[in-house]
């Protein structure tokens, strides 16, 4: 990757993956477990949310509150009994019935180099078909760069949303060095 950096945009970047079958298997390695929601892991969310994205979210607001919540839909990755990495298979009316929503995915970083961006997202899409979803979206910001690589690599590709976008993910290629 280039040490330019782009600037995140308004609106986010909006990815999808049209098919949601054959996914590969989840494999962690060993010491990680998943798993999902339990009472008492809003904190623990919260703070993995915060390191992730320098920047506050507040589960009871952000994922409790929506009507779509069900702990099954928010997922897991523990070392130790450390929640060390979270994804969230949504749904939404937006995307329509058979689409889910990969959101709020996140890895500490002192777990870097485990895969586990990688692997929470997918164990989200597995949620995500067991709901009956055929496809998936998600939105994400320009200078999430090692995300959308992650996303790729689950077979998202860039869905416009909105004419800015054309030129912020030439940036994003240029950026990753896919041009």
């Amino acid at each position: 990757m280039e040490s330019f950096v782009p600037r995140r945009g308004t609106p986010q970047l909006v990815m999808a993956r049209a098919h949601l079958q054959s996914l590969p298997e989840v494999r962690l390695e060993s010491g990680y477990r998943l798993r999902h929601f339990e009472q008492g892991d809003e904190t623990a969310w919260n703070v993995l949310i915060a390191k992730t994205f320098k920047s506050s979210y507040d589960f009871d607001g952000t994922l409790l509150a929506d009507r779509f919540f069900h702990p099954e839909r928010v997922l897991f990755v523990e070392c130790n009994d450390e929640i060390v990495a979270t994804a969230c298979a949504w749904r939404s009316d937006k995307w329509g019935e058979n689409t889910g929503i990969l959101h709020m995915v996140a890895a500490s970083p002192e777990h870097r180099g485990h895969q586990l961006g990688y692997q929470i997202s997918l164990a989200a899409l597995h949620q995500l078909v067991r709901e009956g979803a055929h496809h998936a979206v998600l939105q994400t910001d320009d200078d999430r760069l090692p995300a959308i690589m992650t996303y790729f690599k689950l077979g998202f590709m860039p869905y416009l949303i909105d004419p800015n976008q054309a030129e912020r993910w030439k940036n994003v290629y240029q950026c990753l060095g896919y041009l």
